[in-house]
């Protein structure tokens, strides 16, 4: 089972700067100038991996076309739109015997498909027509 203590000493093996605040992580991650926050949160059974990429506070059907179109393309991370509008990169690991390797694999995938992808979902940002995203409405779907 993973704890708060393993994931702190995961990140300090690969010697990441990271901030805790007792409920997640925040590893910031560069490339080509571009900067991700990976976030960690972890549960009884998950430790998911979070990457905020960009808010929108309207989602062109463009927009949400390309990332259905990427979620179909990436085997275990998945795109999704927060209430706020905050496009993430979401990946939840099982926490049973995660080990050192992969938790240090699982990190590169998710990093990886964030800035693998950031150049797309960039491009149809300036896609003005689509619907608004929903503001601190429960259960609604979308």
């Amino acid at each position: 089972m993973v704890t708060p203590g393993i994931v702190n000493e995961y990140l300090r093996i690969l010697n990441l700067q990271f901030q805790y605040n007792g409920a997640q992580w925040v590893i910031p991650f560069h490339q080509d100038n571009v900067e991700v926050d990976l976030m960690l949160m972890l549960s009884e059974n998950f430790l998911r991996f979070e990457v905020p990429l960009m808010a929108e506070e309207t989602v062109s059907q463009e927009l949400l076309n390309q990332l259905f179109e990427m979620n179909y393309r990436i085997a275990m991370a998945k795109f999704a739109i927060a209430d706020d509008g905050m496009i993430r990169l979401v990946c939840d690991f099982p926490t049973v015997n995660l080990s050192f390797e992969e938790f240090q694999v699982s990190m590169q995938i998710v990093v990886t498909a964030a800035f693998d992808f950031i150049p797309q979902i960039a491009a149809l940002k300036a896609k003005p027509i689509g619907f608004e995203v929903p503001k601190n409405q429960k259960n609604q779907i979308m």
